[in-house]
């Protein structure tokens, strides 16, 4: 079995134990950039990948996924995972960028954007030296400094629900007996839930924003991923909205 996964950091806890597990069952596993872990989930070059909800979202009418509702990442508040900055005092926002503006991350932050502060429904584009744009979304661990805005914590905003950014999927025709189970035994089963809390400031009076980063599915994630998936198809980044569907589960 061949098994692709993103390169986040923040996503250790749902793979603490991989490489011995899939190592004990002769798997290989590929850890790559959550875009790259789509692409090849969707080429069957791997047959399970943990990747964004965009993965699952962009193989509508292409290839049949089912979502393992078991260890996953989503967000809840302020979580300092990604964020948004913006170059000086802007009338209006026409330029979002990112140094990987095909990210789940970027897109999700271009259309809350678009969503919270009438920015112009552009392409997300590639940060350079040459190019400044007004608005650049990016992860937390590219910068030294606070973002303006935390990306989860505008998310429930706009939202109220949690912002899922990892799941674990596989094709339809995956043959992989207990692989729920395999997919729970490759997280650190003491981590269901991580509270997050903003460093205090002595600039400023204001209490430190707080958030939780969630390790497990449950109800909420589910609608969470199906708001996601809304506003994707809303904002015709994907054509149409995909079913929200379950292995071991009938279909919704």
């Amino acid at each position: 079995m061949r098994i692709a996964i993103s390169d986040a950091p923040y996503l250790n806890p749902l793979i603490a134990n991989i490489d011995a597990v899939a190592s004990e069952r002769g798997w290989t596993v590929q850890r790559v950039p959550e875009e790259k872990a789509t692409q090849l989930l969707k080429n069957n070059l791997v047959e399970i990948a943990l990747f964004s909800p965009l993965g699952y979202a962009s193989a509508v009418g292409a290839v049949d996924y089912r979502i393992i509702a078991g260890p996953c990442c989503a967000l809840v508040g302020y979580t300092n995972v990604a964020g948004i900055d913006f170059n000086g005092q802007l009338a209006e926002i026409t330029k979002v960028g990112s140094t990987r503006p095909t990210s789940f991350h970027a897109i999700i932050g271009s259309l809350i954007l678009r969503e919270k502060f009438d920015a112009a429904p552009t392409p997300v584009i590639p940060v350079t030296e040459a190019v400044s744009p007004d608005a650049v979304i990016k992860a937390v661990d590219e910068t030294k400094s606070p973002l303006t805005l935390d990306l989860s914590e505008e998310w429930g905003d706009i939202a109220e629900s949690p912002l899922p950014v990892a799941i674990w999927s596989c094709r339809a025709e995956a043959d992989v007996e207990g692989l729920q189970d395999v997919i729970t035994s490759f997280a650190d089963a003491t981590i269901e839930e991580a509270p997050v809390r903003e460093a205090e400031s002595d600039e400023s009076d204001a209490q430190p924003r707080e958030g939780r980063m969630l390790f497990r599915w449950n109800d909420e994630i589910e609608t969470g991923l199906v708001a996601v998936m809304n506003l994707l198809f809303f904002h015709q980044i994907i054509p149409e909205i995909p079913e929200v569907k379950i292995f071991g589960r009938e279909e919704l």
